[in-house]
């Protein structure tokens, strides 16, 4: 009978209860993920309380392009995630020939810095608390000037993602969670006589189709 190395020995023992097992669990490297769109006007949000096929603009509904949770703000049954990333992402729909793609970029740093964003679990005030500029590198910057030179600051520095640990956040099966994302600033004058920014970059993110993506990662248990 031909040796059974250690690998094999792990490779029969993680088959030995077939696809399903009562007392078995997967373990798993994973993301779950939600998006947003934007309005005219600056207007606040809440990420995973829309599950897949849920309304989403212009009369369509979500699919896994939107988002991957099948559930309303939960876990399905036998599932827990400790989530120990948050990332934040723009997805641009720009045309090819858009004549000024880096005033999109613009427009989403200028919705980051005045975003706060919380994590919360049912009948907790908040699990994690997070600024949207700490998202950004510190100098963020991206436009053009009235004489066509471009301007970008800070893209090669900035991930946009938060590493929770040491403190990661424990999701259990069928608890109910979401991601609120409080949009705002106490700017209620023009600044520069350009106008207020902040609705001014709603608006360039809506005529685009821009969305906001949340990403949660870290380690998924599943019932088998």
């Amino acid at each position: 009978m031909p040796a059974i190395t250690e690998q094999a020995l792990n490779d029969i023992m993680m088959g030995k209860d077939g696809t399903y097992s009562p007392t078995e669990r997967d373990v798993l490297r994973h993301q779950i993920w939600d998006t947003r769109f934007f309005a005219a006007t600056p207007t606040n949000a809440q990420f995973f309380v829309q599950p897949i096929g849920a309304p989403w603009r212009a009369g369509t509904a979500k699919t896994t392009n939107e988002t991957n949770l099948a559930q309303t703000g939960q876990l399905p049954a036998g599932q827990t995630m400790l989530v120990k990333k948050v990332t934040v992402r723009c997805i641009s729909f720009d045309a090819l020939d858009e004549a000024d793609p880096e005033d999109v970029a613009q427009a989403f740093y200028n919705v980051l810095h005045s975003s706060v964003f919380e994590l919360k679990v049912a009948s907790r005030e908040f699990e994690q608390q997070w600024h949207g500029s700490q998202f950004l590198p510190a100098v963020a910057i991206s436009g053009s000037s009235t004489v066509n030179h471009h301007i970008r600051v800070g893209d090669l520095i900035g991930t946009g993602s938060l590493n929770l640990e040491p403190t990661p956040v424990f999701l259990g099966s069928q608890v109910s969670f979401n991601v609120t994302h409080t949009l705002g600033n106490p700017d209620v004058t023009n600044i520069q006589g350009s106008g207020l920014p902040l609705t001014t970059a709603c608006a360039k993110l809506l005529d685009v189709f821009a969305v906001m993506q949340i990403i949660l990662e870290g380690t998924l248990t599943r019932a088998k």
